[in-house]
């Protein structure tokens, strides 16, 4: 070898493969015969043996501006449009979120969905156009709060008629819960009505009745944290999440009499919890942790707020 101590990788080599194919121009190629290069220095450094490049090509893909694309992956049929674009999309966040995290593949789905204008249809440009307005977050306060009072007064209900202590849920022809307020009738109270699908049915069957006291205590704790967590305002997004998940779980049982609970968490999803709330706090305070541990690998829990 002419030159044993300069290296060559990414665009600038061609690297012939067993096959006598030159490796293709691809991030993949850059990467990884860059690793090798580096380990090849530092045997050679260290008077090791330096061992031969064994790339690992996942596939090729070519996208025609940013709606159509092409892709041949490995142990995949060939893709086109706009399957294709998706898989453009995962691999630009795979590369990303090694070099930047969660909140780097975060900001460029922002940019990619909300930021980036594209020609895509009157219908989809229009839900886009609308996704992409700001709300002013503080008047979604008397809400969060308002939220947060009925599922808390929802769980002291329940207390009250002893869902903690007594068995409250079971097969009696009693009715009437709701996500308000527990039923006061006497007997148990059925999780299976006209409506209740099989699956849901088997499930209560076999798994909640046998375990009525412990699933109460649960839906309980659960309402009583929701109440809670909404009027103070922390971490509302997991929170709205939660309480549309506990609500279609009434809606597959009991039934729902109270529809606004679910879409007055489908609010908390705009940060309601950021004016006059924890969130406020909070949520920043985490993205700077997230931040130090990607960079350092450790947690600072006193430093990164902001007030």
């Amino acid at each position: 070898m002419e030159y044993p101590y300069v290296y060559a990788v990414g665009d600038n080599m061609e690297f012939i493969n067993e096959e006598g194919k030159a490796l293709p121009a691809l991030v993949e190629t850059a990467i990884q015969s860059g690793r090798m290069a580096a380990k090849n220095i530092s045997s050679q450094i260290l008077g090791k043996e330096k061992k031969k490049l064994e790339a690992n090509l996942h596939g090729t893909m070519v996208s025609i501006g940013s709606l159509y694309g092409v892709a041949e992956l490995k142990r995949m049929p060939r893709l086109s449009g706009i399957f294709a674009i998706i898989i453009k999309h995962l691999v630009n966040m795979h590369y990303l979120y090694t070099i930047g995290g969660i909140e780097l593949c975060w900001d460029y789905l922002k940019h990619q969905l909300f930021e980036t204008k594209r020609n895509y249809g009157f219908v989809i440009q229009s839900a886009i156009s609308h996704a992409r307005e700001r709300s002013f977050r503080f008047w979604l306060v008397p809400l969060r709060l308002y939220l947060g009072y009925k599922w808390f007064m929802s769980a002291k209900v329940k207390i009250d008629d002893n869902w903690w202590s007594n068995v409250v849920l079971g097969d009696s022809a009693v009715s009437g819960a709701s996500p308000d307020a527990a039923s006061g009738a006497t007997g148990l109270i059925p999780l299976v009505g006209e409506n209740t699908p099989g699956w849901y049915e088997s499930f209560v069957e076999k798994v909640v009745y046998p375990n009525s006291l412990f699933f109460q205590r649960m839906i309980v704790l659960g309402e009583l944290v929701l109440g809670i967590l909404f009027i103070i305002g922390m971490f509302t997004f997991l929170a709205g999440i939660a309480s549309i998940l506990l609500n279609i779980n009434f809606m597959l049982s009991t039934g729902i009499n109270d529809w606004w609970f679910i879409w007055a968490s489908f609010a908390m999803f705009a940060g309601a919890g950021r004016v006059l709330g924890v969130d406020h706090y909070l949520m920043p305070w985490l993205r700077n942790q997230l931040r130090n541990f990607q960079r350092n690998r450790k947690i600072s829990l006193f430093k990164g707020w902001q007030w």
